[in-house]
């Protein structure tokens, strides 16, 4: 069985955009021009991050295959 260990540095980004996000939040509240930029940024990072999975998971059952 594998040990599932999440690395540092992971936790770390995941943790500082949360922090950077609650700053940002009342600098961009007055923008709508920000929440445009932000709702498609969120769309693509979700996408990119749909498709590394999917292929992933491709990859993944070839190896087991084999």
């Amino acid at each position: 069985m594998k040990n599932h260990r999440y690395n540092i540095w992971v936790v770390i980004t995941i943790l500082l955009c949360c922090v950077f996000a609650v700053l940002f939040f009342p600098v961009a509240s007055d923008n709508v021009g920000t929440y445009k930029a932000v709702l498609f940024t969120s769309i693509g990072v979700v996408v990119i991050l749909l498709v590394y999975l999917v292929r992933a998971h491709i990859f993944a059952a070839e190896q087991k295959n084999k």
